[in-house]
């Protein structure tokens, strides 16, 4: 049985996946197996892997037919993983040489600690993954998590008992590619990753798989995430909803977990994206659904601005056409 299971999966990603691959099979750490997805690719992919395959006997492929979701095709890796522990990437994603022996130190060090994760960087070429600092220490994680986190080693920290209370009410500092964990924390039978919601299906399971449970961060960038413009969906409204259908559904969750001031953050929080939402959806010219998002979020927090921007909605069309052109011109100004 190997001692790592990294997952990788992949749809029409020919140009990436062999540098993809290379990242972990040249890792330091040399117990592990490459479990591949194929979610139905038609391009090269298929032909890649298969060759990929005969050099390396650590590689599996499993295919399946185009379902369109990432979290489809890592469920069906996680079903023929054999690991003790669980890893991800992506097939346009890569990883650092040395990111499996660092997070396998930390559970040999610390048997107590149930998730490893660490901070990853985005770039668009491969020259440019050593041109900026990571992702996490662009959004000043370290500021805004200080009061949950113990360091224990350098660049090592241990996460408070309560650092599931902060992931879901400030943000999921966890990119799917940065998680480590051993298999035996996730439920006999799947699926894992929620198949009927994307995008956000990651955020979903780290926030179901952290609650009472010992996290720790090692504070270095050990996997860089692609950005190209055949990634991520750029669809607002639809971010919007699967990230207010996760946390909302996680506050219920949690209920007994958060104190009250938490709640209230959380509320407001949800309340906020919903008025983005309601934004979306305005500007969208869909009124309807706008009034709906404009509701939903005064349940949570009423507030002024989002009875106006709900009152709005209501207005003709020559009148929201107008408000639409002085609101463009203004922020040309």
């Amino acid at each position: 049985m190997p001692e790592v299971s990294v997952i990788v999966a992949v749809y029409n990603c020919e140009a990436y996946i062999e540098q993809c691959i290379s990242s972990i099979s040249g890792q330091t750490a040399r117990d592990l197996e490459i479990v591949v997805a194929d979610d139905g690719s038609t391009d090269g992919t298929p032909a890649i892997l298969e060759r990929l395959a005969q050099l390396d006997n650590r590689i599996r492929v499993y295919s399946r037919p185009n379902s369109g979701y990432a979290g489809v095709a890592r469920n069906l890796g996680i079903t023929h993983a054999r690991g003790r522990y669980i890893a991800f990437l992506d097939a346009d994603d890569l990883y650092h040489p040395k990111r499996i022996e660092k997070a396998l130190s930390v559970f040999q060090k610390y048997p107590d600690v149930d998730i490893v994760f660490h901070d990853h960087k985005l770039f668009r070429s491969q020259h440019q993954q050593d041109e900026s600092s990571g992702f996490l220490e662009q959004t000043r994680f370290m500021l805004r998590a200080a009061e949950y986190l113990k360091e224990i080693e350098h660049d090592l920290y241990l996460c408070r008992e309560d650092f599931y209370s902060f992931i879901s009410v400030d943000f999921i500092p966890f990119h799917t590619s940065s998680m480590m964990f051993p298999k035996e924390l996730l439920s006999a039978n799947g699926p894992w990753f929620r198949e009927d919601i994307y995008p956000g299906e990651d955020g979903d399971l780290w926030l179901r798989l952290t609650q009472r449970r010992r996290v720790a961060f090692a504070n270095e960038v050990l996997s860089y995430y692609r950005q190209w413009p055949g990634g991520i969906s750029r669809d607002r409204a639809r971010h919007l909803v699967t990230s207010i259908t996760i946390h909302t559904e996680n506050l219920e969750r949690g209920k007994a977990v958060f104190s009250e001031p938490e709640i209230r953050r959380y509320r407001a929080k949800i309340a906020q994206q919903l008025f983005e939402l309601g934004y979306q959806l305005f500007s969208e010219n869909n009124m309807r659904e706008s009034r709906t998002a404009y509701k939903r979020s005064m349940n949570l927090r009423f507030g002024m601005d989002t009875l106006a921007a709900y009152l709005k909605t209501f207005a003709p069309e020559r009148i929201v056409r107008r408000y639409r052109y002085h609101a463009r011109q203004a922020g040309e100004a």
